[in-house]
């Protein structure tokens, strides 16, 4: 039989896509990372150097290298003028979350992709523990879900360094609703079902202090927001990336017939985690860590995604979770915001 092809990847983005993307998909023998694409020409030589791959700064250059699929690493104020070049070129895309700053963006990309093969880098679904939770939860071996309860309270390196970026920047997408939380809301409802109503409050007085100048805008450190879900669950969540020298990520499920916890007090914030599940009479239903690593937690989760993005681009099919799931995830990311402003619970429409 003739040797299948492989699928030539372009990548977009120098920071997680030089330390994440690059790497995972270098581990799937059908797929080879042929350019990427950065801003910073400095940094384009340096990876360059380091990689021996074509490393451009001008977008017509890169998609001229004949791509058969793009991924995209980069602040969610640059996400759409690449998806934009991608989609004129036909490409399938996967995307890091967000997908966008806002929300009329995601449904602007996710609309236009509708045809074409998209993925979402909700890498947390892609763990060994999370994915045990849902099984979990989809076999009901917890009964009907009641309660659940999520924290997860960092302190982020720009916090640490007091250094201003993007991701302090409420008007460059910063902040820890979009760093942190749109994988917290797209695991919610991935194991909750779709939220229909929503009240939060946020709080930025900690990047306040980091602001480089008067006109600068601080994003939030710091969410706390409570869910009702259309199966009668609630969900509470408390997520901050501002809270020095803490390291806590938790999710305690509570069901009509059992408990499961997910934890992870380590560095690693994705290899890390063990689940711990009980039944109601105190029977251990499931114990699960993740697997031991040798080197960066965040590339087997990712590759999980990028073999299931690979294959549908073959195929020519969807990806779950693609632009539609950003999308959704967007749509509640700025609900939240305007339930914060607006210090009221608002009523969420349920996916389509």
């Amino acid at each position: 039989m003739a040797r299948k092809r492989a699928l030539r990847l372009g990548v977009v983005g120098l920071g997680f896509g030089v330390d994440v993307h690059v790497p995972a998909f270098g581990l799937l023998s059908d797929v080879e990372v042929v350019a990427l694409l950065g801003r910073n020409a400095d940094k384009a030589a340096s990876v360059e150097r380091h990689l021996r791959i074509p490393v451009l700064t001008d977008a017509q250059r890169f998609f001229a290298f004949g791509l058969d699929a793009v991924s995209v690493a980069v602040p969610p104020g640059q996400v759409e003028a690449i998806v934009e070049h991608c989609h004129a070129h036909r490409l399938p895309v996967l995307c890091e979350k967000p997908l966008g700053a806002n929300m009329p963006v995601a449904q602007r990309m996710a609309q236009r992709y509708s045809n074409l093969t998209t993925a979402l880098g909700f890498e947390f679904a892609e763990l060994t523990t999370f994915l045990a939770l849902h099984g979990l939860i989809a076999a009901r071996k917890l009964g009907d879900l009641r309660h659940i309860q999520v924290t997860w309270l960092t302190e982020s390196w720009v916090h640490r360094s007091g250094a201003w970026s993007w991701k302090t920047d409420a008007d460059r997408g910063g902040g820890v609703l979009n760093l942190f939380g749109t994988h917290v809301l797209y695991l919610m409802e991935w194991l909750a079902g779709p939220v229909v109503a929503l009240s939060a409050r946020l709080d930025s007085r900690v990047t306040d202090q980091l602001k480089p100048n008067a006109g600068a805008r601080a994003a939030e450190d710091l969410v706390h927001a409570t869910f009702d879900h259309a199966s009668g669950a609630v969900t509470s969540i408390t997520i901050g990336n501002a809270n020095p020298g803490l390291t806590a990520h938790q999710w305690t499920v509570v069901g009509s017939t059992g408990t499961a916890v997910i934890d992870n007090s380590t560095r690693d914030y994705m290899g890390g985690f063990r689940l711990v599940a009980t039944s109601a009479c105190g029977e251990q239903l499931l114990d699960v860590s993740e697997p031991v690593i040798n080197g960066d937690g965040r590339l087997p989760p990712f590759k999980r995604l990028a073999e299931r993005f690979v294959a549908a681009v073959r195929a020519g099919t969807t990806c779950h979770p693609g632009f539609g799931e950003g999308a959704r995830v967007q749509l509640l990311v700025d609900t939240i915001r305007q339930a914060a402003l607006e210090g009221r619970t608002i009523e969420v429409r349920r996916p389509v």
